[in-house]
């Protein structure tokens, strides 16, 4: 479902995203922990906000619940995600 390089983002983010750099499954409750970076999806261009410098990596745990709130890029090489096709997860 959700895989490393994935760009995902909650339905409630206007402008940012989550680049995936790590993600399991909780088995007990089949809650999703992902790990990433942050990604302004910008006005003309998506780039990628100073996570490496200020060391704020992404942190989330998405219950199964909440799965349709969450959506994943359909081209995440793309160099501007926000005009880019969203599938539900």
């Amino acid at each position: 479902m959700i895989k490393v390089g994935d760009i995902i983002k909650h339905k409630a983010y206007m402008d940012v995203a989550i680049q995936v750099l790590f993600t399991s499954t909780n088995p007990e409750n089949e809650e999703i922990i992902i790990k990433g970076v942050w990604i302004n999806q910008g006005q003309i261009q998506s780039y990628y906000i100073n996570a490496y410098y200020i060391n704020e990596f992404v942190e989330r745990t998405i219950q199964k619940s909440q799965l349709p709130n969450w959506f994943k890029c359909m081209k995440p090489k793309s160099k501007f995600i926000r005009n880019e096709e969203w599938k539900q997860l």
